[in-house]
């Protein structure tokens, strides 16, 4: 219990921060700003000006001061705002523009305008504009101490369960000590997920709906650059449209409950269950995978990161039931025995075992559950469904799947006396992604009028965008002949420095992890097969591997060819 206070404590502070800074910086100047759209250009005269400095440790903030009077309806009222962002600040250069604006009008013998508010003439201000880095600045904190803390929150609550130890339980059953792990059923993520969603959508919508507002003013008075903030709404219609589609699933389906058999799962022995979908007339999936793995999670500044330690994917059995369609799987770790051991439900850091599921329905539609923080010890217990006829239906119907992939994924082509394989370049989409997100970030900064953004923002994204789109244009194209293996590299078809591992050098094929892509507590790791000469010699061979089994079997495919 302790762990959700402090949880609650924590994102908490970051929420308020995040919300807080944005009311008082963002919506105070936006509402401001707009106000003064009203206001009346006044002749005014400058008394005195200065540029203020604050020296901090690493930094200098400054303000720029002035002081004037002005005539408006025959009375003379005097007034000291420059801007509508008060106190000291280095965002951009603004407040050193302003002091040498101010400098070359005095001058020029101090003459100039202001804008006054017609109802309350004593209410006057040099520049009425909106100072859009601050606004960014402002917007910066609401999307990343704001989003960080409602998302942390939200699950927080939505999680709240304690994770302590069970006084006086089984030292020789340590699965017996927390209550999440007392019985061998465990619930899919998707109720959980859909909801924590749909909060996040709520809370997002309410925040940015004042961006949308004022946006839609700011754009109509001919002010095109807020239609920057346009993201922020339309952000929030994505989170709306992933809320649905992951009710819908939900409904389709139901909670998909898991029943470990052996409970607890068994290093040394094995580790399988039943998954129930409720709705028995949906008819037979078209495709399903259950995926095992093993993780480390740790800390990694504020962010908790994972790596794969283990990881087996395999077809399960299906049979219709009473109260709908029971997927059954089972995973032998008989030689697994130096596999880690489950450590206590969400502990960071830590080791924790998860299940992976996945199908395509009759429909076409697909789905994804997981199912985290499975308890699996070293008891070498054996499964119920061990060697039933449609286990082993299905382990064969896995290979033959496996290979029919292995032989997509290596499509070798027999070339001038030996073969070859590619893998063609604009494979990559995330890739993509990331040049289009980068590219973002290159215009905003242009537009934006402030030197530091000009410089800081498209210096960004343009490395973000630029190895997006190298990711994206990436191709290999490999050689397997009686002289060896050449692997060529090519970049939007630019042919890079190949690299090649003679015949009589090739000792073998390596695995090496190349990269992995996380969705929600889903992660995919994926792997190369790189062939390593005698003298030093590296070769890609194979890429975009998933998984070990996928790895095994593109290695024994590779060496079929490879008869040096």
């Amino acid at each position: 219990m302790k762990g959700n206070w402090l949880g609650v404590l924590f994102f908490g502070i970051f929420a308020a921060a995040g919300i807080g800074i944005f009311l008082i910086q963002g919506v105070s100047m936006i509402s401001q700003s707009m106000a003064a759209k009203s206001w009346v250009e006044t002749p005014a005269v400058l008394s005195s000006h200065s540029l203020a400095q604050q020296r901090g440790e690493d930094s200098t903030t400054y303000q720029a001061r002035a002081e004037y009077s002005y005539l408006f309806n025959g009375q003379t009222y005097h007034s000291d705002r420059v801007h509508w962002s008060t106190g000291y600040d280095n965002i951009g250069s603004y407040q050193q523009d302003m002091a040498e604006r101010l400098a070359q009008i005095s001058n020029q013998g101090g003459s100039f305008t202001v804008w006054v508010n017609p109802d309350q003439p004593s209410e006057a201000v040099i520049d009425r504009a909106l100072r859009w880095s601050m606004l960014m600045f402002a917007s910066a904190f609401l999307v990343m101490f704001g989003g960080v803390g409602v998302g942390g929150l939200v699950y927080t609550l939505m999680n709240w369960r304690s994770r302590e130890p069970i006084q006086g339980a089984s030292i020789e059953q340590p699965w017996q000590q927390y209550k999440e792990w007392n019985q061998p059923s465990r619930i899919s993520n998707s109720k959980l997920g859909a909801r924590a969603m749909l909060a996040f959508a709520v809370m997002w919508n309410a925040i940015s709906s004042f961006a949308l507002v004022m946006s839609i003013k700011a754009i109509s008075d001919g002010d095109y650059l807020a239609l920057i903030f346009l993201a922020f709404p339309a952000v929030g219609v994505l989170l709306v449209y992933l809320w649905y589609r992951m009710h819908r699933s939900y409904q389709r389906t139901g909670p998909m409950p898991l029943t470990m058999d052996p409970f607890p799962g068994s290093i040394g022995g094995q580790t399988g269950g039943h998954i129930v979908l409720s709705n028995s007339s949906m008819g037979r999936p078209q495709q399903s995978a259950v995926i095992l793995q093993c993780v480390r999670r740790y800390r990694s500044g504020k962010h908790t990161q994972q790596t794969m330690i283990w990881q087996r994917r395999m077809i399960p059995a299906w049979q219709s039931t009473g109260s709908g369609l029971q997927a059954s799987f089972c995973f032998d770790l008989d030689d697994e025995a130096d596999l880690p051991i489950s450590e206590a439900p969400g502990k960071i850091p830590g080791i924790a075992w998860r299940l992976q599921f996945e199908a395509t329905l009759a429909d076409g539609q697909e789905i994804s559950r997981e199912y985290v923080d499975l308890p699996v010890f070293r008891t070498g217990e054996k499964s119920s469904i061990r060697d039933p006829e449609a286990h082993q239906a299905t382990s064969t119907a896995s290979l033959v799947a496996l290979d029919q992939r292995i032989k997509t994924v290596l499509d070798l082509v027999p070339v001038n006396g030996g073969h070859q394989l590619s893998y063609p370049a604009y494979t990559h989409w995330a890739g993509l992604v990331m040049g289009a997100i980068g590219l973002v970030f290159v215009v905003i900064g242009l537009l934006i009028p402030e030197l530091v953004f000009n410089i800081v923002f498209p210096l960004i994204g343009g490395i973000v965008g630029l190895a997006g789109l190298a990711w994206f244009g990436s191709g290999l194209i490999v050689r397997i002949g009686p002289e060896g293996i050449t692997s060529n590299r090519t970049l939007f078809g630019i042919s890079l420095k190949p690299k090649f591992v003679p015949s009589y050098s090739f000792e073998e094929l390596v695995e090496r992890k190349s990269h992995s892509s996380t969705s929600g507590n889903k992660t995919t790791q994926y792997y190369t097969l790189v062939a390593h000469g005698r003298q030093g010699e590296r070769a890609d061979v194979a890429r975009d591997l998933k998984s070990i089994e996928e790895v095994e079997a593109a290695r024994k495919r590779l060496l079929e060819f490879m008869k040096f």
